[in-house]
């Protein structure tokens, strides 16, 4: 346990070291990881390196084209820019799921590959590290919350799992998932971003909806909905950490390796965090009004 907390403050500070420096730093962290988390889940599957590397090579060509075309329409038709990037990030999110639903209907069959191993890094791994390496360029401090946001609903999922938890979700692909670890990660979630929406409101000099007592009605409304955008999103990381799982089990393996003591592999760490990023961009640009990250 103190090697496992002791990596994860190490690891923690070290994100946010490299999110505090200016570009290329973050292009560097995000590609530091995507590249780990590439490999890991190549040589889950028995990918060759020269395969790993062709599909390294492949995910690269395809961000390039699309931020070459993200470059020219923020040159050219700037007012469309927000919509084409909706678009992108809903299109991503949805195949992401989509892609999610075909790993556990396959390990739930039986079957012993449930894996396409290009097509699957490239949404499970590559496109959301690409989107927060793109709002680290644009707002750092996004990527900071969605970070925060993902890993306050992993500790408060443990936690409320060890004390409370009685209801397995799913005793076939992760037997310590629970309803009451899952309703603990929405509330730890929850609380994660009315603080942060508090903290920026503050560093930004812009009121923070309704937290006065003679706008009590506002303010309940923009509780309510950071409740049920952090309750899609704690659904959502939950299925990513499912489908990590269950990708593991297949393989009949504990971890996807041994990157970080105490936690396994890279994507032993980030699973959530994978399936939730395409998810919290897309809320964003929909309910900037709300979250204003």
């Amino acid at each position: 346990m103190v090697v496992r907390i002791t990596s994860g403050v190490l690891g923690a500070a070290l994100v946010l070291t490299f999110l505090a420096l200016p570009q290329p730093a973050p292009l560097i962290l995000f590609g530091a990881i995507w590249l780990l988390g590439v490999y890991e889940l190549g040589r889950l599957e028995g990918a060759p390196l020269l395969r790993i590397a062709l599909v390294l090579l492949l995910h690269l060509a395809i961000l390039y084209v699309v931020n070459l075309v993200l470059h020219y329409m923020g040159e050219l038709v700037l007012d469309y820019l927000r919509f084409f990037m909706l678009g992108l990030y809903a299109l991503a999110a949805i195949i992401q799921l989509l892609l999610g639903d075909v790993v556990l209907h396959r390990y739930l069959a039986g079957r012993s590959r449930v894996l396409n191993f290009p097509g699957h890094s490239f949404f499970f791994i590559a496109v959301p590290l690409w989107m927060l390496w793109v709002e680290a360029s644009l707002v750092p401090l996004s990527v900071v919350v969605v970070l925060g946001m993902a890993w306050s609903a992993d500790t408060g999922a443990i936690a409320a799992g060890k004390l409370f938890g009685r209801w397995h979700l799913t005793p076939r692909i992760s037997p310590g998932k629970t309803l009451e670890g899952l309703v603990g990660g929405w509330l730890a979630m929850t609380a994660f971003i009315l603080l942060a929406k508090l903290f920026i409101s503050q560093l930004q000099d812009y009121p923070f909806h309704g937290l006065y007592l003679w706008s009590l009605h506002p303010a309940l409304v923009a509780m309510v909905a950071v409740a049920l955008i952090a309750a899609c999103l704690t659904v959502v990381g939950f299925l990513g950490d499912i489908t990590f799982s269950a990708i593991k089990r297949s393989a009949a393996v504990k971890d996807f390796g041994g990157a970080l003591p105490g936690h396994g592999g890279i994507l032993d760490r980030i699973d959530a965090l994978l399936f939730i990023t395409p998810w919290y961009f897309l809320s964003l640009v929909l309910f900037s009004d709300l979250l204003f990250l």
